[in-house]
């Protein structure tokens, strides 16, 4: 064969065999990877830089932000409230952190830039040991009048607000802190900025929004993109693609999907560049809303860094208006829910070289949403403050008004308070998305099963296809999420938005979807890369409806990771959701529509199954339950032999260890108990 013929089947092949050392073997052992040529360079990409070198680089970050914090803690009253001012934070040590944050990143990133168009790199500012402030404003100067407003306005800000003494103390961490990171060669690493946010923000738990894990955005990301697998990766068509994010955090999956379309893109054609349409795409295909100032600085300068040599003009990066202001109230980017085509709220946005108040942006319908929407609900509200309105101090009456706002825009949605805010973020995601395009959505597992989750179950069972869930069973719950530090299940929810001319005709039939359970979060980028490739080929899976117990094994390498199986997308429960045996789930779903059949048995038998209100007249949740106004209808008492009514109230572990639990109570009819008041 010529070497044209061998370029073009290397092209095309999807079985090449292929393993990474990094140093270590993966897959361990003597397995093999499976894949196509662009899986193999992904693979490479991946570990070009180091998990242990990111790691490293945020220890250094991590120490010099919390000395140069203390600094700043130790300033004047007027410098730190001017600080706190320029940052629209509280003035507390996680308010100093983050200004420690922007000037780390403005030194990094001046550092990379510099060089280029006459910027001066950092050693040629040098006087002795350190820099002049003076020196360097000026020469931040020089840059925002090319571009980089985002990053390098509001440090420098910071830096000339402090006092020479410890304007001299910062710099001289910063250059210590810079020179070691360029010497590791990571000033391009995204990575470092999600780690490192995570412990800045702390007070961000009162959003309950957490960021997601790099490993977690790379997961999700091929999963949306392997469901998304008709972008057009022509030059002149890519920049129309329309991709959001409206609680964008730092930029964590913003990045990575950009990254990603890039390789794709890069990929496609040897003639492609994506530094030759980087203005393009930041001006009109991304988009990335927050309510936190800092993190939207945080974002432009994520995405800036892909490829920090091209520069942009305008970008849709929007600070949302949160809290009241002119008589208005606004909700952050819960007001996106209006069915509009501009954005009509006085937001600020983040362009190449200022910040500029908006009152009209476009906004279009999105080809793909990526979001980890915040999971604060109404349940965490007390008489002082309502949990999704409490923050940046919001005067209680103004929390009202949000709230009475918030109520009426989501009343015809799948947007329940109790059930969280993550409902109003899938409402929105629902409403911006255009016919064919595909959310993929970090969220908590109780989606699976909570009763105020039910609409949007629903909507996901109506106006969907292709879906994918992805879920880890583990034994406790940090191991269940794949953000940092909620403390909770959680779930990858990937789905494509059926053409509209569809949906009546497929509401009629019985949606599924596919259930992935993974054994383990990936803990790195490269596995969660190869666990998405594994779980996108991986078709005609087992479904909880076959008469054999029987179940589709995840295989990475000769490593099972996990379990795959098609299951119906049940209203009222989501069966395949953290579950390490999925044969349970099976028996589970076998005996909720009346059947029972045990495993290595060849036969089925009927059982009936209802609630005990269907027995009793009364809900299940009454049997013995108590209110002021609802007393139970029946005294429960020891168990005894003539038992009418045998119950179980108590969970023992040591004895309920089968299908067949005996009853270790009983329930006594109270004689003036009317069944019709419950």
């Amino acid at each position: 064969r010529t070497m044209a013929e061998l370029q073009k089947e290397l092209r095309i092949t999807t079985d090449i065999k292929y393993a990474v050392y990094s140093p270590q073997r993966f897959p361990p052992g003597d397995a093999w990877l499976t894949g196509s040529l662009a899986d193999v360079a992904l693979a490479a990409m991946s570990i070009s830089t180091p998990t242990s070198k990111i790691d490293d680089c945020v220890d250094i970050m991590k120490s010099n932000i919390g000395e140069i914090g203390a600094i700043i803690e130790k300033s004047s009253k007027n410098t730190k409230k001017d600080i706190a001012s320029l940052l629209r934070q509280k003035e507390n040590t996680q308010t100093w952190k983050i200004a420690g944050l922007v000037l780390a990143n403005a030194f990094i990133f001046h550092d990379r830039i510099s060089g280029n168009r006459d910027i001066k790199t950092l050693s040629r500012l040098l006087v002795l040991d350190t820099i002049p402030v003076t020196s360097l404003v000026s020469e931040w100067n020089k840059i925002l009048t090319i571009n980089y407003y985002a990053i390098f306005e509001v440090a420098k800000n910071i830096i000339t607000s402090v006092d020479k003494q410890r304007a001299d103390a910062i710099i001289k961490r910063l250059l210590n802190m810079t020179k070691k990171i360029t010497n590791m060669g990571l000033t391009t690493s995204t990575d470092v900025y999600g780690s490192l946010i995570q412990h800045m923000l702390t007070d961000r738990s009162t959003l309950a929004s957490f960021y997601t894990r790099p490993s977690s955005a790379e997961l999700l990301v091929g999963l949306i993109l392997s469901t998304k697998n008709d972008l057009d990766l022509h030059e002149k068509k890519l920049a129309d693609i329309r991709v959001g994010d409206f609680a964008c955090g730092t930029g964590t999956l913003l990045t990575t999907l950009y990254r990603r379309i890039a390789f794709l893109f890069e990929s496609a054609d040897k003639h492609n560049d994506m530094s030759k349409i980087h203005s393009k795409m930041m001006r009109d295909a991304i988009y990335g809303l927050d309510v936190l100032p800092s993190a939207v600085h945080l974002t432009v300068s994520a995405l800036a860094q892909m490829y920090a040599d091209e520069l942009f003009d305008d970008t849709h990066i929007v600070k949302m208006p949160f809290g009241s202001k002119d008589g208005a109230f606004y909700i952050g980017s819960l007001d996106l829910i209006n069915d509009q085509t501009t954005l009509d709220i006085a937001g600020t946005l983040v362009t190449a070289t200022r910040e500029r108040r908006i009152q009209h942006q476009d906004l279009p319908k999105f080809d793909i949403i990526v979001m980890n929407p915040p999971f604060t609900t109404n349940t965490k509200s007390n008489a002082d403050r309502i949990a999704m309105f409490s923050f940046f101090d919001t005067h209680r009456k103004v929390q009202n008004a949000m709230r009475d706002k918030q109520k009426e825009l989501f009343k015809n949605t799948c947007g329940d308070g109790f059930a969280g805010e993550a409902t109003h973020f899938i409402a929105i995601a629902h409403a911006k998305l255009k016919p064919g395009g595909v959310i993929g959505l970090v969220l908590p597992s109780t989606i699976a099963w909570g009763s105020s989750w039910l609409k949007c179950r629903k909507l996901l069972a109506d106006y969907y296809e292709n879906i994918t869930i992805v879920s880890i069973s583990a034994n406790r719950p940090s191991k269940l999420s794949f953000s940092f530090s909620t403390g909770m299940g959680e779930i990858l929810l990937i789905a494509k938005k059926r053409n509209l001319n569809d949906v009546d005709h497929l509401k009629t039939k019985s949606p599924t979807a596919k259930f992935v359970c993974l054994r383990q979060r990936p803990e790195t980028q490269l596995t969660a890369m190869e666990v998405a490739n594994v779980i996108s080929k991986t078709s005609d899976a087992c479904t909880i409806q076959d008469p054999v117990y029987r179940h589709t094994p995840l295989l990475l390498g000769n490593t099972n990771i996990g379990t795959v199986m098609d299951c119906p997308l049940d209203l009222q429960w989501w069966w395949l959701v953290n579950i390490s045996d999925p044969h349970l789930a099976q028996f589970s779903y076998k005996l909720a529509r009346g059947v029972i059949h045990v495993p290595g048995s060849m036969t089925e038998t009927k059982i009936p199954m209802m609630q005990p209100g269907d027995v009793f007249g009364v809900s299940h949740r009454m049997i013995y339950s108590s209110s002021k106004n609802s007393p139970p209808p029946f005294q429960v008492c020891p168990l005894d032999a003539a038992s009418i009514h045998p119950l179980i109230k108590n969970n023992d572990k040591n004895v309920q260890k089968t299908i067949l639990i005996h009853p270790d109570k009983m329930a006594i009819p109270k004689k003036k108990c009317d069944a019709n008041t419950y």
